[in-house]
């Protein structure tokens, strides 16, 4: 009874562990149905699953990939890549490519945030892989603008460029309205970095003129723009000032020190000292005297005062700051890292080949080694089988002629029989069941035939009471009357086991006497064989000895 309720205590746990188990995985699927357009309750939900739940590893892995998923939909730029490495490890061996193109581009942006540039330029490589191999266009969107951001981040801003137009693609194909502003905005801004002026100040008069543009993106373009015309070639500073004064109005501020340190130049520029100084003491007061941007801006406008000295120290400290950054920039370089990575992955993917190489020429030596000695094989099996083929047709043949001649004898002297000599007959029934075996041991379809006709000849035998009657006086004469012994001892019995006994004493097999007794089978024959032995050896003739010696 103890070891009953413990197997039931046993049973019910495990019945409400996998329920337990089934219901995280529909929760899972619940999730990921809604995380792209709900993500924020998306990330509530992710974050009330019971992790010690969680057992196998394919389980483990779509929730590393959810909740990585869920962060970065809220904006929580989270750099610990533990969020999503298990996906990553799970989902790059085991995993379909939109699965893995999902788990590397995500344990980019954890790189990413984490200002771990040369390592998320590897992931979001590794993505791309697998980028011909989904028609997920707004994944494949975001992982062009990770791309991007990355070369932006260490200033290669030539190769941001193809990566910033790809995803404007995808995320126009899928109709993704808002992804496409950002990221033409991106191109604008990438325009103005590599100095092609006659394309970025045009490109930022389109973009403001898109009905899509909405706030607070709008003002920084404006404000973007307006740097934009400050450090071309043929700056516009009246209509720079107009547009900073545009963003203030509508935000009441600027974003960033760059902006400010523009707008203080562009109102000393524009007459406004008093203004100007302000705004820069503001500027000084929040990034302090050493800031490369108020250094870079302050030197401007210290040249409208005519103040050089002081206006080259200030370029020159701002300078050397730039080149610092520069050189922190190529240290860090995405293309680098990038180009490494693919240098030794092309390495590794040529090795693999020339081992698969190596392994198929092998393979292909053995098969044909194989091949060979197969061939050989059935070549001599098949050589064995048609000379025995072409042995009993001609066996076949030869016999054919010798049953003709039988059928015709017997034909001609049906009453004769009886008067056969015990030799001879003795040898036709002989002739006649090696014949028989021979033929039937084939399967070819002429033999059948033949034994078909065979099968006829030797069941008149049995039919026919005038042979059965010759048959049994051959045997009396063979055997010493033992078949007139054997019915007067056994008068009970019927015909066919009469008949049956006297073939048993000829020495006939179950083969020849299941055709001749026209049995439905050997098992059949040897239950009847049975039952007449079992009334022989339960009788009190005194024969009954010489008669299950036979059997």
């Amino acid at each position: 009874m103890k070891s009953f309720r413990f197997f039931l205590g046993a049973f019910v746990l495990i019945l409400c562990v996998s329920c337990e188990r089934g219901r995280i995985r529909v929760d899972l699927g619940n999730i990921e149905s809604i995380i792209d357009h709900h993500p924020d309750s998306a990330l509530v939900a992710i974050r009330q699953i019971d992790t010690t739940a969680l057992r196998r590893r394919s389980t483990k892995a779509k929730y590393s990939l959810l909740h990585a998923i869920a962060l970065d939909k809220n904006y929580i730029d989270t750099a610990d890549t533990r969020v999503v490495q298990p996906a990553v490890d799970w989902y790059s061996r085991h995993g379909n490519p939109e699965e893995k193109l999902k788990a590397y581009y995500y344990l980019g942006v954890s790189h990413f945030n984490g200002g771990r540039y040369n390592q998320a330029i590897i992931a979001y490589t590794r993505a791309e892989e697998y980028s011909e191999e989904t028609d997920n266009n707004r994944l494949l969107g975001l992982l062009y603008t990770g791309l991007a951001d990355t070369f932006t981040k260490t200033k290669e801003f030539s190769r941001s460029s193809p990566y910033i137009d790809k995803s404007i693609g995808c995320f126009a194909s899928c109709g993704a309205t808002s992804y496409v502003i950002h990221q033409r905005f991106r191109k604008a801004q990438n325009l103005v970095n590599i100095k092609q002026w006659d394309e970025a100040l045009p490109y930022f008069e389109d973009l403001l003129s898109d009905q899509t543009l909405r706030s607070p993106l709008k003002e920084s373009v404006k404000a973007n723009y307006a740097i934009a015309l400050m450090i071309s070639p043929n700056p516009d500073i009246p209509k720079s000032l107009k547009l900073f004064n545009d963003v203030i109005t509508a935000t009441g501020s600027l974003e960033d020190r760059n902006q400010k340190g523009a707008y203080a130049f562009a109102l000393k520029y524009g007459g406004q000292d008093q203004a100007a100084e302000d705004a820069f003491r503001t500027l000084c007061s929040e990034g302090g005297s050493e800031d490369v941007y108020y250094k870079y801006w302050r030197h401007r406008s210290l040249l409208l005062d005519g103040d050089y000295e002081a206006a080259y120290r200030s370029l020159r400290s701002s300078m050397w700051q730039s080149d610092s950054l520069a050189i922190l920039s190529a240290a860090l370089s995405a293309s680098k890292a990038r180009d490494e990575f693919l240098s030794n992955d092309n390495a590794n993917k040529a090795l693999i080949i020339e081992n698969h190489r190596e392994k198929s020429i092998i393979a292909l030596l053995l098969f044909i080694l194989a091949g060979t000695i197969v061939s050989l094989i059935i070549r001599r099996y098949l050589a064995a089988d048609r000379n025995e083929k072409e042995r009993m047709a001609a066996t076949i043949n030869a016999y054919e002629d010798e049953v003709k001649k039988l059928e015709l004898e017997n034909k001609t002297q049906k009453d004769s029989i009886g008067r056969l000599s015990k030799k001879n007959n003795k040898a036709r029934f002989a002739f006649v069941y090696d014949l028989f075996m021979l033929i039937k041991r084939r399967g070819d379809k002429s033999p059948e035939l033949i034994a078909k006709d065979i099968i006829d000849h030797v069941q008149y035998l049995h039919s026919n009471p005038e042979s059965q009657n010759a048959f049994e006086g051959l045997l009396n004469k063979e055997c010493d009357g033992i078949m007139k012994k054997f019915r007067k001892d056994f008068p009970s019995l019927s015909e066919d086991e009469c008949n049956l006994a006297s073939y048993i004493f000829a020495g006939f097999d179950n083969n020849f006497l299941t055709i001749l007794m026209n049995s439905v089978s050997q098992d059949s024959m040897r239950m009847a064989k049975s039952r007449l032995k079992k009334k022989i050896a339960m009788s009190s003739s005194d024969m009954k000895d010489v008669y299950l010696g036979f059997f």
